[in-house]
């Protein structure tokens, strides 16, 4: 995404080019409930997502 490196407009018309970078990170795993318990207990950051999807 390229951005004026002025924020006011004033000076040179020069540019930063940004880029937003997303890393996803499977983990496929055999647990039991009380695991899954465990699992979604964990204190994660805000920023953070995550998906937990249960198949049987």
């Amino acid at each position: 995404m390229p951005t004026r490196k002025s924020p006011d407009g004033e000076g040179t018309a020069t540019w930063d080019r940004w880029e937003l970078r997303v890393h996803k990170r499977l983990i496929d795993m055999q647990a039991d409930e009380r695991v899954m318990r465990q699992i979604m207990r964990i204190q994660v950051p805000e920023e953070v997502a995550i998906e937990i999807e249960l198949k049987t």
